[in-house]
């Protein structure tokens, strides 16, 4: 119950964060990156690209580590659903857990990354994916990163 309790405020909190303006789209990304390679390839980026490429690091790391936690929630939370499954028998219950399930999963939309995916992987597949998607260039950047790595990961 407490697990689900956590995801009910974290679907709250999230669609608060949701209603603030954007901060970071894939433009940003996309000049972010392109900093990121000129300071770590090209070895010619300037104070700017070096704070650019820094801030964009940040970003995704907390963006792992929120990712990552979710993952934790959701995994415990399908845990106890799957107890609580074997021991009923009325199927009102199980489809109520069955449901429960999905919105479980629903959070973990990047529970298939390797938990040894480097920064630079992280950043090539970004980058492809803004490189083949132009038209999203727009979008938020967390909605880009998460689809990038939910597409690269995807079971086929």
């Amino acid at each position: 119950m407490k697990i689900l309790v956590g995801l009910v405020l974290f679907a709250i909190s999230a669609v608060a964060v949701a209603e603030q303006p954007r901060t970071h789209d894939g433009l940003w990304i996309k000049k972010s990156i392109d900093s990121y390679e000129r300071v770590t390839k090209n070895r010619d980026g300037t104070e700017e690209n070096l704070q650019n490429s820094l801030s964009f690091m940040a970003y995704l790391g907390g963006f792992f580590a929120v990712h990552r936690q979710n993952n934790l929630m959701a995994s415990l939370l399908v845990y106890s659903l799957t107890e609580e499954k074997k021991k009923t028998k009325n199927p009102a219950a199980l489809a109520a857990i069955d449901k429960q399930m999905r919105v479980a999963f629903a959070f973990t939309p990047l529970l298939r990354l390797p938990d040894d995916l480097s920064m630079e992987q992280s950043i090539a597949i970004i980058r492809k994916y803004l490189e083949d998607n132009p038209q999203k260039w727009n979008s938020e950047a967390s909605l880009i990163i998460t689809t990038a790595l939910s597409e690269a990961f995807e079971k086929k």
